[in-house]
């Protein structure tokens, strides 16, 4: 059912301010829902992934990856091809996504962790009891909904479900406690072995060294995986769908946070889908699509900057490089990377890694699809406000690195899927470059639900609408002139032309001109040439580290922005 405006709430911001400023006073900001000549409400969902990388996307230039359901999101969505995360990993990006505030530069060295949680990343932590939340503002008008798998945020120290009238935790990913049981026999030494690097375990008759991340892994799928719907992408979008057709009802009150761990590790999806990147008649068979969809990417998706692409530029991100037809093909199912560099691995394993993660890239799509059909069936799409972002990406061998290694922040790491649906798709297929951060999400989602944005957030809203009912524009000329993201002691820093990476120490110093090494290859590297741009960048840094360009209150500014420990 389309919202008109005479089918919202018919409160007088004029004969009932008095009444609405008494009644959000709970709010520890006192923030008041904008005052636009009556309350404004749409249903607004924000939809996370996890280590899904911008280059494994069809909207963002690759044409070897199917990702149909996302793709078709695009078309009716304003597609961001330079947004980045303000701090990494998986937590600290979270916490500027619910709270809008950054969590670079950090509080201090995690060196005891927390109680229930051995991740000891800087920055990884709960949801501090004096920020507030987008929950805790949306909970007296709203009904606000969390449904996720990401594991980490339901830690017994942890918090971030705070504020909702309903969340669901999918169980099982990762190292989650919650199998205790290997009726399979998936845990013994052979079938462990089998999914380990020959260079960590030759096999037979050497023991098998002690895998406790995919003992616990297995453990929890012991009972699940009987088909493709009990994996646990299909799982995570299936509860959310399910939620939306039971509360469709509560229409343009609703305020929905989905959050997918996948395509993060293990990279577990149906051998079907990991069997388009590994058996050769898949192979050939995928090849003249593949070729064609190449051709046409300018006119497919109009405005596309290939010329700024990363991806587009390296020779590894090419089909026929990355799953040539008829190449041997590991006996080991490696789905859980090694972090480490590439020479850990043979030839055939770093395939089949890509392959794992390339299917279950797929795999997440297709349910991400079923979530947004299911928006369709319950009438809720076309006038919503649908954000999808990713936390960050995975390497996956590029520059020599597997995994999430905080000292080489390229764009396989740092680069974002940023999608913005508007209500009833305006703009929709446009990109827009401006250099934009995560940190801009939380008062682009308060504005869509026509709250007023806190001073004290870090971000900006990407649209705003005109009048009290009119169209949605965006909030250009408004951008970030430098990003920079912080992961443990290193950081990077990016203006759309020099790509910077050094710690926080200024240990040591890497620079690259992407206008002019769009792959940033080794030859490329030209931080000796350009003393002054490592200055330049430099002095951004510091302006984020001693907090002058952080927008913050005093309180978190002496709790949280404290550096004398880092």
């Amino acid at each position: 059912m389309k919202i008109t405006p005479a089918a919202k709430p018919s409160l007088s911001c004029h004969a009932n301010r008095t009444w609405l400023i008494s009644l959000v006073r709970a709010s520890s900001e006192q923030i008041i829902i904008r005052c636009r000549g009556e309350l404004v409400f749409m249903q607004t969902f924000l939809i996370i992934v996890d280590s899904w990388r911008k280059d494994h996307c069809g909207c963002y230039g690759n044409p070897w990856i199917e990702t149909p359901h996302l793709d078709t999101l695009a078309r009716d969505s304003v597609i961001f091809d330079f947004a980045y995360p303000e701090s990494l990993p998986t937590l600290p990006v979270r916490r500027v996504l619910h709270t809008g505030k950054r969590t670079f530069p950090f509080k201090h060295n995690v060196k005891e962790g927390y109680k229930g949680d051995p991740v000891k990343a800087n920055g990884w932590g709960p949801i501090p009891a004096y920020h507030t939340t987008l929950a805790e503002y949306f909970h007296m008008f709203n009904v606000c909904a969390f449904i996720t798998d990401t594991y980490h945020q339901f830690k017994p120290s942890m918090n971030f479900h705070r504020g909702y009238h309903y969340w669901e935790w999918v169980r099982g990913q990762e190292v989650d406690p919650w199998g205790t049981a290997d009726p399979l026999d998936k845990c013994k030494p052979e079938s462990l072995g089998k999914m380990m690097l020959k260079s960590r375990w030759v096999g037979p008759p050497d023991p098998v060294p002690d895998w406790s991340q995919m003992k616990r892994y297995q453990m929890n799928m012991a009972f699940q995986q009987q088909t493709e719907a009990d994996y646990l992408a299909a799982r995570l979008f299936k509860t959310a769908a399910d939620w939306v057709m039971k509360n469709a009802h509560h229409g343009h009150k609703i305020f929905c946070c989905v959050d997918s761990f996948s395509p993060h590790e293990p990279f577990d999806a149906p051998i079907t889908y990991r069997n388009h990147f590994l058996e050769k008649e898949k192979l050939e068979k995928r090849t003249p699509e593949v070729i064609s969809r190449e051709e046409n990417l300018k006119k497919d998706w109009p405005g596309i900057p290939l010329q700024q692409f990363t991806h587009h530029h390296l020779p590894s991100m090419k089909w026929a490089r990355r799953f040539p037809p008829g190449a041997e093909i590991s006996n080991r199912e490696i789905i859980w990377p090694a972090y480490d560099y590439t020479h850990v691995y043979s030839e055939q394993e770093l395939r089949y890694l890509r392959a794992s993660y390339a299917s279950l890239v797929e795999f997440t799509d297709r349910w991400l699809g079923y979530f947004i059909n299911a928006l369709k069936h319950a009438n809720l799409y076309d006038d919503a406000a649908i954000v999808v972002i990713s936390d960050h990406g995975h390497q996956l061998g590029e520059h020599g690195c597997i995994g999430k290694m905080a000292n080489k922040q390229f764009p396989n790491l740092n680069d974002l899927i940023l999608l913005v649906k508007l209500p009833n798709q305006q703009h929709a297929g446009t990109r827009d470059q401006r250099l934009v951060s995560n940190a801009e999400i939380f008062p682009t989602i308060m504005e869509f639900k026509g709250y007023r944005i806190p001073e004290n957030v870090d971000g900006f809203p990407l649209f705003v609408q005109e009048g009290d009912f009119g169209p949605w524009k965006p909030t250009i000329p408004r951008q970030r002139n430098v990003i920079t993201c912080g992961f443990t002691h290193q950081v990077m820093a990016f203006d759309k032309r020099w790509y910077y990476m050094t710690t926080t120490e200024r240990e040591y110093e890497m620079l690259w001109d992407v206008h002019a090494t769009p792959a940033m290859d080794d030859t490329g590297e030209c931080s000796s040439e350009h003393p002054e741009i490592l200055d330049d960048m430099w002095e951004e840094i510091c302006k984020v580290m001693a907090g002058e360009s952080v927008n913050v209150d005093e309180e978190s500014s002496q709790k949280w922005y404290d550096m004398n420990n880092l």
